[in-house]
């Protein structure tokens, strides 16, 4: 499995993906390879949107530490030699072999200009009858046409032909030359205003290639109920941990209001809502110490029922803390644990859990009532 570069700038998720990729290669690294983009460098990351998202989930180191990685990456993959992925096109300059590429010191924060690195991380195919190449309109790498490919494929003995990226294609993918360079564009819906398709391409061990095209769903369309998007396995922890939240909760609330309040939670005098509003590091901290459980909380916010807006407005931002809580006490009349984020069948467990005493202390005074009818009719 082999991703052509661009993981970020392309989305408000770029760390997910990453993090998501990063993962699949450390667990199967014989089986995925990552190509570098010509995004994977600072110098354009810092200003098309990753670095601000970095510093907005994290900070500027963790955008510092992605590029380290980024600096790792490789330019280039053959595949049984015969294809090359590269996520730009083929340098500019004459005679460069497969054995010059891999010698490239690839280990910069971004490719030296005019380079052979640079080339192949930003160059594009010209139109089909171009000849020769030309300076890039984005600045830098080149656009080369066929004869240029020809070349660089002779001097590269067994090489069929190149796949590349880097653009997009209303279809995902368009052939260039006569086969001989292939783009392959696996964004659907380009930065949410593009109508296009993605796509991805299978190769064979003999170098045939099938195209699969997809449109990914679009993102309404994901915003679905808890109990539609969680699995019953992920259904079951979230009830676990809601069973031990309602029966942790006035510990809970003692510990929220001894960060924020300075002292124990009073249900009666305790009401003043700018002292109940807390960090999301403090709620998790909260959580792990009083449950005793050594998870990593902020992942799952929206599992608990936490709002994911904040009382300023702002996404992720600080929350009322005794608001959240009270979903999680099950004579609660108000508030309900049937939320956004909770799962129906865990609220009806809790709410059976805490309401069997509640139904027979309710019964017991039905027949009190009803003791104390007939004596009066006595």
């Amino acid at each position: 499995f082999v991703f052509n570069g661009d993981f970020v700038d392309r989305g408000y998720n770029a760390i997910e993906i990453c993090i998501i990729l990063f993962s699949l290669k450390i667990l199967f690294g014989d089986w995925v390879f990552l190509n570098r983009g010509n995004h994977e460098a600072d110098n354009i990351n810092c200003r098309d949107g990753f670095q601000m998202e970095c510093v907005s989930k994290y900070n500027f180191r963790v955008f510092q530490r992605f590029n380290e990685v980024f600096s790792a990456l490789p330019i280039a993959t053959l595949v049984n030699k015969g294809v090359l992925v590269v996520h730009g096109g083929i340098p500019y300059d004459e005679g460069v072999t497969l054995k010059q590429i891999e010698a490239i010191d690839r280990f910069k924060l971004s490719p030296i200009e005019a380079s052979v690195m640079e080339d192949m991380m930003w160059s594009d195919p010209g139109g089909p009858m171009m000849r020769g190449a030309n300076q890039n309109a984005r600045g830098c790498g080149c656009v080369f046409g066929e004869d240029i490919l020809d070349d660089f494929l002779e001097d590269n003995p067994g090489l069929q032909f190149i796949v590349r990226s880097h653009e997009m294609k209303e279809f995902g993918f368009e052939e260039h030359f006569d086969g001989k360079c292939l783009t392959v564009f696996s964004a659907s819906n380009y930065t949410y205003i593009h109508d296009n398709e993605g796509a991805v391409i299978s190769l064979s061990a003999n170098l045939e290639y099938d195209v699969h095209r997809f449109y990914a769903t679009p993102r309404e369309a994901r915003d679905v109920k808890f109990s539609e998007r969680y699995s019953p396995l992920a259904r079951s922890v979230a009830a676990k941990l809601i069973h031990r939240i309602a029966e942790q909760r006035l510990k809970l609330l003692d510990f929220y209001a001894g960060v924020v309040y300075g002292g124990t939670f009073d249900e009666k005098t305790f009401s003043v809502k700018e002292k109940q509003i807390i960090a999301r590091t403090q709620w998790a901290r909260g959580l792990r110490e009083v449950l005793g459980l050594n998870i990593r909380f902020l992942f799952l916010q929206s599992l608990l029922g936490v709002p994911m807006e904040g009382v300023n407005g702002k996404r992720k931002g600080k929350f009322n803390y005794v608001t959240w809580l009270a979903k999680f006490a099950p004579h609660h009349t108000t508030v309900g644990l049937l939320l956004p984020g909770v799962a129906p069948d865990a609220a009806a467990a809790v709410a059976a859990k805490g309401g069997a005493s509640d139904a027979a202390g309710a019964e017991k005074k039905e027949e009190g009532e009803r003791e104390k009818e007939e004596n009066e009719e006595e």
